[in-house]
């Protein structure tokens, strides 16, 4: 079962705030832990496909693999790691300029995911909306 969390409004148009998101190189910029991504499969966004991140947690460099395991184009995204745990954004234009964003969480997962994700979430809020705006 998924978890829906409080949207997050984020100033900019659902196109390039999905374009953003769904770039994987971008990761490091918006993602509190992560210090870089990569592409181990096809350098794309497709279900099944795979990425590593590299984060800094507790000052050690940990490899995490994820995949892209929905792909909806300007619409959804979701991704799963250790083969159980995932987390969806949903993306849903609330006006020209801006894109109201959905969080759910796999059950399976504490609230430390959903947690993370909305902190990184309100990183890229704060940080797009200071360059956009």
């Amino acid at each position: 079962m998924i978890t829906p969390h409080k949207p997050i409004d984020i100033g900019w148009p659902l196109v390039p705030l999905f374009r953003y998101i769904a770039d994987i190189e971008n990761n490091a910029q918006w993602h509190s832990e992560v210090i870089h991504a990569h592409w181990i499969t096809r350098n794309e966004n497709r279900v099944g496909c795979t990425y590593k991140e590299v984060k800094l947690i507790n000052d050690e460099e940990v490899e995490i693999v994820l995949t892209v395991s929905e792909f909806i184009p300007y619409q959804k995204r979701t991704i799963t790691f250790d083969n159980k745990v995932s987390f969806t954004i949903q993306f849903e234009a609330v006006t020209n300029d801006w894109t109201r964003l959905h969080l759910s969480v796999s059950e399976r997962e504490n609230n430390h995911l959903a947690q993370s994700v909305m902190n990184n979430l309100t990183r890229l809020k704060n940080m797009l909306e200071e360059v956009y705006c």
